[in-house]
């Protein structure tokens, strides 16, 4: 096993696998917002932003303020409109989400050339979301618990989820849909908590924590960041992991 891990998880190769060693706290959380984000990328352009959010029941979707419904832009060309249905193509959206943070898993091609963008996004846009969304569901069906006939359907007690653990085998495939999935929770999560890959933690929480008694909305965002590094920590353990799986198989090819 890695050392310095977070929280309760453990990650480690063995046998041509990565097995993931966590409680089932960790998995509700991790299942949660991975729901919550394949939640995100099923809305479309006119939806309303959609905010992650931890409270006392756990995780819930918290709609903000309806996005604008009204998009700007030529309109499609009825050339291409017929080729479209000739070849059997899918005409996407022209132009990015309102919701910033489906826009950063949906971003723009071509950051200096808007129309070569919109063209781009028009014909990739749908595939590339249910690409994400792929591989957010093997992820969820890696995670999902073996049960025993006899335990189906049982809740564990809230008190037992921290003291009760899963251990996952991933194979290399489902480690890396693993990696596209955390990756795309922590974007979600960096943008509707505004903070990068470069922010430092500590000053970050300081900052939260003015003035002397913090806000409901204060310790929220605290619980989300803590949430969002924790996410940070096992993506790089998987990765490491990743990295010792494909060296053991090349040495084993020599």
């Amino acid at each position: 096993m890695t050392s310095e891990q977070p929280l309760g998880v453990q990650v480690g190769v063995a046998d041509g696998l990565i097995h993931v060693h966590l409680s089932e706290m960790e998995a509700l959380i991790i299942s949660d917002l991975l729901q919550q984000v394949r939640h995100l990328l099923s809305l479309d352009q006119a939806a309303p932003t959609v905010r992650l959010r931890l409270g006392p029941e756990g995780l819930g979707l918290d709609e903000a303020t309806p996005a604008s419904t009204q998009e700007s832009g030529a309109a499609p060309d009825p050339s291409v409109e017929e080729l479209e249905a000739l070849v059997g193509m899918r005409q996407g959206p022209m132009h990015p989400p309102t919701d910033p943070a489906l826009a950063r898993l949906l971003p723009d091609a071509y950051a200096e050339d808007s129309a070569a963008s919109s063209d781009f996004r028009r014909f990739t846009e749908q595939d590339l979301r249910q690409h994400k969304t792929a591989q957010i569901d093997a992820t969820l069906a890696s995670l999902a618990p073996e049960q025993e006939d006899d335990q189906a359907g049982q809740q564990i007690p809230p008190d037992d989820l921290v003291h009760r653990y899963r251990q996952l085998h991933l194979l290399p495939e489902q480690a890396q849909a693993w990696l596209s999935a955390l990756n795309d929770v922590r974007l979600v999560m960096g943008t509707r908590l505004q903070v990068s890959e470069d922010d430092d933690l500590l000053l970050w929480l300081d900052e939260q924590q003015q003035p002397t008694t913090p806000t409901q909305q204060g310790l929220q965002a605290q619980a989300m960041r803590a949430v969002y590094d924790y996410l940070t920590a096992i993506q790089e353990h998987l990765v490491e992991a990743v990295c010792a799986l494909h060296d053991e198989v090349q040495k084993s090819g020599e």
